[in-house]
């Protein structure tokens, strides 16, 4: 299968349990509330948000240490623990939610909820396809054809957020 630059779309990096959880937030407003009652998110191993890892001691407080407001994350300690619950995984059927309807064609969606999108593994791996071309396409004074040939990784300079995909089956 094409995908971009040739890289793995399979394989899946998440910080925590592989087990399906119960979703807190799933009936909130905010852009990255679950899209399922049980179930984990989770990054393309390739398109992974470090900004977002590195705020897990707030998403995740189970998990870390209480940190009260203004005192700082020990980075060492923070460091241990990422390595300790840091799970790479590959799924090759099945589906998955992800935030990119935008770059999806009608066929290509089997449910939707908020924000996010619901596909087989195949078909999404097209999407990501399609929205990581879009991603490196050069817009604005100064960029030439030649910009995107040159554009670095997967998604060019943009943030990877929107990569973030959901799995509410058991891997």
């Amino acid at each position: 299968m094409n995908t971009p630059r040739g890289k793995d779309l399979t394989k899946f990096v998440r910080y925590g349990s592989l087990n399906l959880i119960y979703q807190k937030g799933f009936d909130s407003e905010e852009f990255h509330s679950a899209p399922a009652r049980k179930g984990f998110y989770a990054f393309p191993y390739v398109l992974q948000e470090h900004y977002l890892v590195g705020g897990l001691y707030r998403t995740q407080p189970d998990i870390f240490k209480k940190i009260k407001d203004g005192e700082y994350v020990d980075y060492d300690d923070y460091l241990k623990k990422l390595k300790t619950i840091r799970h790479v995984f590959t799924k090759k059927d099945g589906t998955i939610w992800h935030h990119l309807e935008g770059m999806a064609k009608q066929k290509e969606i089997i449910q939707r909820h908020k924000e996010w999108a619901k596909s087989s593994i195949t078909d999404w791996i097209k999407i990501v396809s399609r929205t990581s071309i879009n991603d490196r396409m050069p817009s604005g004074a100064g960029y030439t054809i030649n910009s995107f040939s040159q554009s670095h990784g997967v998604c060019g300079h943009f943030s990877k957020d929107h990569y973030e995909v959901f799995f509410d089956e058991k891997i």
